[in-house]
């Protein structure tokens, strides 16, 4: 079996835009027993304010994963098999869209291209 490239940190504008070129990633949550909890997620980053953004059900195990514990991480694949990024960071859970044109709806929309 050949070995790929050696892995290589990446600087924060190659990160920024192998984050801008793909839709979905892998969002990693804390289960309670502190294992992984891993899940494929439509996102959208917000390079200018440095946010990834995912837009989930409130119901979901994901969310009560980040309430309890806002501990993230986000794989991306890149190009090819031994292209990826991995973004870190601390979760915050948005309140729930209630109402017609409401803060979060807006944010909501803001994600769709």
């Amino acid at each position: 079996m050949t070995q790929g490239p050696a892995p290589r940190p990446l600087d924060d504008e190659t990160l920024s835009d192998l984050l801008g070129k793909q839709q979905f990633g892998t969002l990693a949550t804390v289960k309670r027993s502190g294992h992984p909890h891993l899940t494929t997620m439509l996102y959208s980053w917000d390079a200018e304010a440095r946010i990834v953004r995912f837009s989930t059900t409130a119901d979901r195990i994901k969310v009560q994963h980040l309430r309890r514990n806002p501990q993230a991480a986000l794989h991306v694949q890149g190009g090819d098999v031994w292209s990826f990024a991995v973004a870190e960071g601390e979760a915050e859970v948005s309140g729930i869209t209630t109402v017609r044109g409401d803060a979060v709806g807006r944010e909501l929309l803001g994600m769709i291209p």
